[in-house]
């Protein structure tokens, strides 16, 4: 009997840019344009940090976890260009086009009936940093917000949410 073996093949260049993109994002809640502006310089590995340059050349620092920061690594391995996420011409890429990949990705992925987008990702960051118990003020500043009410755009709790936050920390609920 012949055994047949399937060799997976591995990722085309864009989708794994796309992924470490979407990687990013959601570990940090950067937006695309500050992820595109990244240059090496701005990375600090070993702090697990990345200065942005946000809007209005606004800077800050913003942590990224130990998987996001793996991710990282292995994306900027072997590139020498200064962008990190740079084209093969060494130029920063063009939001739409990686758009474009993101999404083919996602399909690929079967991912379908929602919107598929890199400001999904940081909405998703947004509210899954609020529910696993980080607060708004700090949430606020991942983000590089300038109001509260902003933030507050990116966080639509549901019920379900509330009441799961309630049961916990309500003093009556504990038995007191």
């Amino acid at each position: 009997m012949q055994r047949i073996v399937k060799f997976q093949s591995r990722p085309i260049e864009s989708e794994r840019r796309a992924h470490a993109l979407a990687c990013l994002i959601l570990d940090t809640g950067m937006r695309i344009n500050e992820t595109l502006s990244m240059m090496r310089e701005d990375v600090d590995i070993d702090n697990r940090l990345l200065r942005l340059r946000g809007k209005g050349g606004k800077q800050r620092l913003v942590p990224v976890s130990f998987e996001g920061r793996k991710v990282l690594w292995k994306w900027m391995r072997g590139r020498s260009e200064p962008l990190v996420f740079a084209t093969r011409a060494g130029t920063k890429p063009i939001q739409r086009n990686l758009l474009r990949e993101f999404k083919i990705l996602g399909s690929r992925l079967g991912i379908v009936g929602v919107r598929f987008s890199f400001h999904t990702l940081r909405q998703t960051f947004a509210v899954n940093y609020i529910r696993n118990g980080g607060d708004v003020f700090r949430l606020q500043r991942m983000l590089g917000h300038s109001t509260l009410e902003m933030t507050r755009g990116y966080v639509n709790l549901q019920t379900e949410d509330l009441s799961s936050v309630h049961d916990r920390l309500s003093v009556v609920g504990k038995g007191v």
